[in-house]
């Protein structure tokens, strides 16, 4: 069976490599221009990428990754690749990581449109992808999606290439290749697990219309699936083994769940909202989309939908076969989980999209072309008005419009950016506390961990509105307080003395629009406010369930400040801000605690109000320093500010105090002096509820 390639179209070899270069060209400068500011900072979902690629750096060779609600591996390893050579992750390795693999895809989506189409297919593919505002956007992201595309374009233009080969050698090869780039897309992303779909219903379909292209190739086309199976068993045989690991499943199939339930209007929205991406609506997030722009203009559109009737109507032909197949499963992901976040959910359908545009757009231009005269000029001027007002509006809606919006430079994180960039210029050493919205060490530290140059500082972490760190080494610390974390008024006290070192004043639109940077040498001052406040901080232990207003003698148990809980934490003292208060009236409790040491479990700390049958009336889970970026010595202190239920009635009223290990909702035991586990609360001086 002889191999068919579509005719170029005319054009000359070399023009054509002109032409492609010059596309290249452009999508470079979409792919880098001011990459270092745009997009204004990282997301969460980056920054967990570039701590992945810091460990691969280490020595960390991990089959599937399990930070940030688990991922697939290829992505940082390409980066970590790309960061050894400029050495060491930053966001500048991270987006040029994307910027590459963006570059490959145009690449090999131009390789497989010009196999199956011809050159001039091909270049307005390549076009459309160099300079529109989806493509252009994924690969300036530090997202894992662009690699989707990177295997799976190359896996079906080998595929293409096999059952289209001359003999059975070549087939055997690029089979051989396709089925090993097919099954190293389970690596990339999540979506690429809809793809063998794609694979077995293109088969079927030769099978059916063109049987003869398979009559002597059955062998080779099964060891296409058994290599894409043997490439993939390591990652599933991972994921099963670790059933846990993997999050995201559990967010994303919330729609097939209800269906299996007997309940279809999640899927049934969320395929409606998915199929109106494309030229109704799209994402309504900031962080990847103008919320609500769909992936084409008016124009574009039309040429889409031209594309899709066009290969409806030649079906039969594989190559049309082939593309609507590829688009439909491609979509899936997209059509499960709905029109949020599409523009990731669709990644393994992007190049089909292209591909169908150029080909209506071709058919149209050829159309006119053979018109001569002026049609000729017509059809080149509207090709050419096209492709530039495709890449003014990418250009005005990514770099003028998206990247300056207030929730955007939200969601990027572009406070916390400015606030590296500072703190590798100013002359401050040692210790640094940043007071931020989310200091768990997976959410902003590992911003911080790629985004600060620094190595010589050592950056701790807690969120100022509700608790404060104070570092046990070191004695000046800086503190690090911004507009949407900025220091609680109950702790301003504690934080004396201080001097303001730097303040920064950013976009005035911006929902965080400043920081400030205090220098703190209070230490001694520290300790003896805690000392003073250890002295009217009284603390008793009790198994009391009903609370009698004159106890039995020996039923509580006062204690000596400082309490330990469990080795790991010590009550040092707190402070109430009324003995005295009235059902909807605020309890204000500041607490002071020292660390005993480093440890991995995530602590929560509890302060409860109960009445004499000890039912509570108000209370607060919580810790606005994370237990995991503790190191022994530190000072911890929490703010706990809550209402006196309305429902309250006069009395006395008891506080109890203590911590819980968030995944098992463990309490901490106190302990004795002779480390013998007493009880697993504290009461705190008892509070008068007035009618």
């Amino acid at each position: 069976m002889g191999e068919v390639i579509p005719s170029a179209g005319g054009l000359d070899r070399r023009l054509e490599i002109v032409v492609l270069l010059a596309i290249l060209l452009v999508a470079t400068f979409f792919r880098v221009y001011r990459l270092g500011d745009v997009p204004p900072g990282l997301t969460h979902d980056e920054a967990a990428n570039g701590h992945d690629a810091a460990g691969v750096l280490r020595g960390v060779r991990p089959l599937y990754f399990a930070t940030n609600y688990g991922h697939e591996p290829l992505y940082c390893y390409l980066v970590a690749g790309i960061s050894a050579l400029s050495g060491g992750v930053n966001e500048i390795t991270l987006r040029v990581t994307s910027a590459l693999c963006g570059l490959g895809v145009l690449l090999a989506s131009y390789a497989l449109a010009r196999r199956m189409f011809g050159v001039p297919t091909a270049i307005a593919t390549a076009a459309g992808l160099a300079i529109s505002f989806w493509p252009v956007s994924v690969s300036r992201q530090g997202l894992r999606s662009v690699t989707l595309p990177l295997l799976l374009v190359p896996a079906i233009y080998c595929f293409w290439r096999g059952i289209q080969a001359r003999s059975r050698s070549k087939t055997w090869v690029w089979l051989a290749g396709g089925g090993v780039l097919a099954g190293g897309s389970f690596y990339t992303y999540m979506a690429s697990r809809a793809m063998p779909l794609f694979f077995l219903a293109l088969t079927l379909y030769l099978l059916i219309f063109h049987r003869e292209r398979l009559s002597d190739r059955w062998g080779v086309v099964a060891m296409f699936f058994v290599l894409m199976l043997i490439i993939a068993v390591p990652l599933f045989a991972y994921l099963r083994a670790h059933p846990g690991v993997e999050g995201r499943i559990g967010e994303l199939s919330t729609a097939l769940r209800e269906l299996t339930r007997g309940n279809p209007r999640p899927l049934v929205h969320n395929i409606i909202s998915g199929l109106g991406v494309f030229s109704f609506w799209g994402d309504p997030q900031w962080r990847y989309n103008l919320p609500g722009r769909p992936i084409f203009d008016p124009l574009s559109s039309l040429f889409f939908y031209g594309g899709v009737i066009l290969a409806l109507g030649r079906w039969r032909d594989p190559r049309y076969a082939l593309l609507i197949g590829w688009l439909g499963v491609g979509m899936t992901p997209g059509l499960i989980t709905g029109a949020e976040h599409n523009t990731l959910h669709l990644m393994a359908a992007q190049p089909a999209a292209y591909l169908l545009v150029s080909l209506s757009l071709i058919a149209l231009g050829e159309w006119l072309w053979a018109r001569r005269g002026l049609w000729r000029w017509l059809a080149s001027l509207a090709l050419m008005l096209l492709l530039v007002g495709t890449g003014w509006r990418t250009f005005r809606d990514y770099f003028l419009v998206w990247a300056n919006e207030p929730d955007v430079r939200e969601v990027y994180h572009a406070n916390l950016r400015q606030v590296a960039r500072d703190l590798d210029t100013l002359p401050v050493t040692g210790t640094v506390v940043v007071s931020t919205e989310y200091p768990t060490f997976w959410h902003d530290p590992y911003i911080f961990e790629t985004v600060l140059r620094r190595k010589d500082l050592d950056v701790r972490w807690c969120d100022g509105r509700g608790g404060l760190l104070f570092p046990a080494n070191g004695e000046e610390v800086h503190y690090v307080f911004s507009a949407r974390a900025d220091l609680d008024r109950a702790l301003l006290a504690d934080l004396e003395p201080s001097i303001l070192v730097s303040e920064r004043e950013l976009c005035p639109t911006d929902l965080n629009p400043w920081f400030r940077i205090y220098r703190w040498a209070g230490r001694e001052q520290l300790a003896e406010r805690i000392t003073s406040l250890a002295g009217r901080s009284p603390v008793w232990i009790s198994g009391e369930v009903s609370f009698a207003p004159e106890p039995s003698p020996g039923v509580r148990q006062e204690l000596v400040l400082p309490v330990n809980f469990n080795d790991q934490v010590s009550l040092l003292a707190y402070r109430l801000n009324h003995t005295s208060l009235a059902p909807g009236e605020t309890v204000e409790l500041v607490t002071y605690w020292r660390a005993g040491g480093t440890f991995a479990q995530d602590l929560v700390l509890f302060v409860h109000l109960l009445d004499a049958q000890s039912q509570e009336r108000g209370g607060l889970d919580v810790l606005h320093v994370p237990s995991t970026t503790w190191q022994a010595g530190d000072i911890v202190v929490q703010v706990h500010r809550f209402a006196v239920a309305p429902e309250a009635t006069a009395g006395t009223h008891y506080l109890e105090l203590g911590w819980y290990e968030r995944s098992t909702l463990a309490r901490l035991p106190v302990l004795a002096s002779d480390g013998e586990a007493v009880a697993d609360r504290l009461l705190l001086q008892p509070l008068d509820v007035a009618p």
